[in-house]
């Protein structure tokens, strides 16, 4: 498969994909003695391969993937809990959805719960310009651990947006930040002698 031809036949791929990428947080991690970062100032990161920018601290970690299904990972943690950004770039290897969005997120923001082994609280609509959109809170009795997700699907690009909250459940303070900043972008003019 590849190319133009290449179907994605279900959200199922997307979701597993997608939580195989951000599940960087587990269980082990909320109880070990981690250092975390203090954000010392903040700064508009410019993302325009991936279609986007977004506000976040100067210490968030950046790691992108072109293997595959390009995808992009962003991260800060600090002493409250992890901002993780993730972008996946279907249209760049010619997928396209055989489900409509709306159904895919819906779909991913139940699997998600499935796969995390979260207990989904509430999910929402959202209108985003350009896209589709949908949040998700989820919460680990266990560990007492609140996360939001934000999907929004555009473009041919998948964004997701995950707060982790470490103290009482709560959010980051930052990720209501990060998500208020976030911007589509146009896509770069086309190189010289392209159509």
């Amino acid at each position: 498969m590849g190319g133009a031809d290449m179907r994605l036949t279900t959200y199922a791929t997307i979701t597993l994909a997608c939580v195989a990428i951000m599940s960087g947080f587990s269980a082990s991690q909320a109880t070990a003695q981690v250092t975390y970062a203090t954000p010392t100032g903040w700064r508009e990161r410019v993302e325009q391969e991936f279609g986007f920018s977004v506000e976040l601290p100067v210490e968030a970690q950046r790691t992108e993937e072109l293997s595959g299904i390009p995808n992009l990972f962003i991260e800060f943690r600090d002493q409250a809990g992890q901002i993780v950004v993730v972008v996946m770039d279907f249209k760049r290897v010619g997928a396209t959805l055989n489900v409509p969005p709306k159904a895919m997120l819906q779909g991913m923001a139940d699997d998600v719960a499935t796969e995390q082994g979260l207990e989904l609280l509430s999910k929402k609509e959202l209108v985003i310009d350009g896209g589709e959109g949908l949040e998700a809170n989820y919460r680990s009795a266990s560990l007492n651990i609140g996360t939001r997700v934000r999907f929004i699907w555009a473009n041919g690009r998948l964004y997701t947006f995950t707060g982790v909250g470490l103290a009482d459940g709560h959010l980051p303070p930052g990720y209501e930040r990060v998500l208020g900043s976030f911007k589509l972008s146009a896509p770069p003019p086309p190189g010289p002698g392209s159509r």
